[in-house]
């Protein structure tokens, strides 16, 4: 038995069966540790009963309640969880396809890259041909007007070794006393 404080001695079945505990039940005489005229008429059982009962549903309300807000929880958590998952998947998607647009561009910069040396080195050679061809041209005009210079130095040539002979040819006849006029036809 154990003590407690104002010094009266309780035991454990007292209090079980003030409790509604135990070997006891709820009242009804017959059982091992009832005591007579403890919550044995009906009227105070239907009453314990009833408030029982009221308690049990009381309970099964609240229970119903927080199992409808558990599994409303649940399903918010679960519609949430599949929301971000579905939002990761998207992002990871256009994650993906960053990559593969970056990697293709720089595909496409390594090729313009390499037409552009192509390009150039056959610019160069184009360049270096049109150098070539305009040499040539210019060597032809030269040699042309080399030619054309040549035949007029000569012709011109000609004309001043015709002119120098008719001034020899003149000098000869003026120092010999000759009148020229009458040898060309002229009369004066």
């Amino acid at each position: 038995m154990e003590s407690y404080t104002g010094g009266s001695n309780i035991s454990t079945d007292s209090l079980l069966l003030a409790r509604g505990v135990g070997g006891v039940g709820f009242g009804y005489g017959g059982y091992p540790g009832a005591v007579a005229g403890d919550f044995a008429n009906a009227s105070a059982n239907a009453i314990r009963l009833d408030r029982n009962d009221q308690t049990v549903q009381s309970e099964a309300h609240c229970t119903r309640e927080v199992m409808g807000k558990s599994m409303d929880s649940n399903g918010r958590a679960f519609d949430s969880a599949t929301n971000a998952a579905s939002f990761t998947r998207i992002c990871d998607r256009i994650t993906d396809g960053e990559f593969r647009t970056s990697d293709r561009l720089r595909d496409i910069e390594r090729e313009m890259n390499a037409n552009a040396r192509e390009a150039a080195k056959c610019c160069c050679e184009v360049k270096v041909q049109a150098c070539e061809d305009k040499s040539q041209i210019l060597a032809a005009i030269a040699e042309a007007k080399a030619t054309s210079l040549a035949t007029e130095a000569r012709a011109v040539e000609r004309a001043l070794n015709a002119t120098s002979a008719e001034l020899v040819a003149l000098r000869t006849q003026v120092a010999c006393g000759c009148n020229c006029n009458s040898h060309h036809g002229h009369r004066g």
